[in-house]
């Protein structure tokens, strides 16, 4: 393969990673009404494996529904996009989220149960959690930025939409 070649052929797969990012945009943001907090959960120790946070994604997934109603159905539960981030780069694990308050609780509130959640998932109250109002779609493309075609595993099972 020559340079012009391969130039090409690079350029083709950065096309093909912003279609599915753009794909990926388009389709969270479909999958929920109105997203309403911006959330970037971290570790305040060291998580090795993507594995491990999905753990911690389970327990905090469970946390956040029980907070919101106590035994939610499948069409109450809280709706959230969760993406792992750090997988395939040097950078320590984290996960970003975008989440749905339900209408019967109030912006303040819903972040305080996201942090409390977060913390009882971890067992740990020094568990980092940074809220943001959510204010358009950008961050569901900021925090699809890690996706290639071969890469994305990012996406956690435990979304809900």
């Amino acid at each position: 393969m020559n340079t012009l070649e391969l130039i090409e052929q690079l350029k083709t797969n950065k096309r093909a990673k912003t279609v599915l990012q753009q794909d990926f945009v388009q389709w969270i943001a479909g999958k929920a009404g109105t997203y309403t907090h911006a959330v970037t959960l971290t570790f305040p120790f060291e998580v090795t494996d993507a594995d491990e946070v999905e753990k911690y994604l389970a327990f905090f997934s469970r946390k956040i529904n029980s907070e919101c109603c106590r035994r939610p159905k499948e069409e109450e539960k809280v709706k959230m996009a969760l993406v792992i981030h750090g997988i395939n780069s040097s950078k320590k694990l984290h996960v970003h989220a975008a989440i749905q308050s339900p209408d019967k609780i109030s912006s303040i509130e819903m972040s305080r149960r996201i942090k409390k959640s977060w913390h009882k998932a971890l067992h740990h109250k020094r568990a980092i959690v940074d809220i943001k109002t959510y204010d358009d779609d950008g961050w569901i493309g900021y925090i699809s930025k890690e996706f290639t075609l071969t890469n994305t595993r990012g996406i956690s099972q435990y979304c809900n939409f």
